[in-house]
């Protein structure tokens, strides 16, 4: 449902359990160019799916997006991760509204998404924020650069974390950089860095609590998400 200026998504269940776990119960997609239509998901129940809820892109290209995607009061269990914030494509020289000498505008956003009074259990991450960097972006027909190529640079996790209760699974919380050249310098201005404000959370029963990787340099073939 849009209302205004917000999508919302509410008092569903969804429940792929016993099916082939693919894709997001629920996704956030597409809603930031430039400035897009914040969501909000609300009293959902999400079960049996690769991530319970996907938050691949940001509401707008500023920096930091405001406002936030919000997500409350959500039910997300058993699913492989229950919340994934981030890691969808970024934007390709060119493409609307981007100009040639915006350069700010292309490749990863922070992609900030506010999670509360939810309960996350039974997932294998509670709530994966990540940074990454893979040859997952082809942008064709790239006016001055010439023919073909792939931008190497995807949206990054930001996830603000308040009153929810994560349990029962292997990592409540992630939080990482995925590399899969060396040469790839986190520290260059257009890799976004990973970050998780996280306060009043319940996280018990994981293997690990909260987990703060890090830098991790994998070779390609690039898994399909940081998981």
């Amino acid at each position: 449902m849009v209302c205004g200026r917000r999508v919302d998504i509410h008092d569903n269940t969804l429940d792929n359990t016993g099916v082939n776990r693919t894709d997001a119960g629920i996704t956030i997609q597409g809603l930031g160019n430039p400035v897009g239509i914040p969501a909000r998901v609300e009293n959902n129940t999400v079960t049996g799916f690769r991530y319970g809820v996907w938050v691949k892109q940001p509401v707008s290209l500023d920096d930091p997006p405001p406002p936030h995607h919000d997500i409350g009061y959500n039910r997300i269990r058993d699913n492989d991760e229950g919340v994934q914030v981030g890691w969808g494509d970024g934007y390709c020289p060119g493409d609307p509204p981007h100009g040639w000498n915006l350069t700010e505008d292309w490749g990863p956003h922070p992609v900030s998404a506010f999670l509360h009074d939810n309960v996350i259990e039974g997932n294998g991450i509670g709530v994966n924020a990540s940074a990454a960097s893979e040859p997952a972006v082809l942008c064709p027909n790239s006016g001055p650069f010439g023919g073909n190529f792939s931008y190497t640079r995807l949206h990054v996790g930001r996830p603000i974390l308040l009153r929810n209760v994560i349990a029962n699974g292997t990592e409540g919380v992630r939080v990482r950089a995925w590399i899969d050249n060396a040469t790839i310098d986190p520290n260059d201005p257009f890799f976004r860095v990973a970050h998780v404000d996280a306060s009043r959370n319940t996280i018990v029963n994981q293997t690990r609590g909260v987990h703060l990787q890090g830098v991790v340099f994998t070779p390609r073939p690039s898994p399909q998400s940081p998981g």
